[in-house]
């Protein structure tokens, strides 16, 4: 495939928190809530190709999907709470 653009698959978490799906773009460290998980994959690719500048046809994305929050999110929260 000469010529052809090579499509580096970004890193995605998604979790429900508080009735919404919140959606990570890892590499990028953004985040973006939304309503459902169909919305997911576009809401994470529309968000990486704001972010880095790349047209939305170019952003490929691998979802990792949890239904509950990851105990690291939780841990993270409850260590910035002790620190105040």
């Amino acid at each position: 495939m000469i010529g052809a653009q090579m499509r580096h698959p970004y890193e995605v978490t998604a979790f429900v928190e508080r009735g919404w799906w919140l959606v990570h773009a890892v590499d990028v460290g953004a985040q973006v809530r939304v309503s459902t998980l169909a919305e997911v994959e576009s809401a994470a690719r529309e968000l990486y190709a704001r972010r880095l500048g790349m047209k939305l046809a170019d952003v490929a994305v691998t979802i990792q999907v949890y239904r509950s929050t990851p105990a690291a999110v939780i841990r993270a929260r409850w260590t910035g709470r002790v620190r105040r």
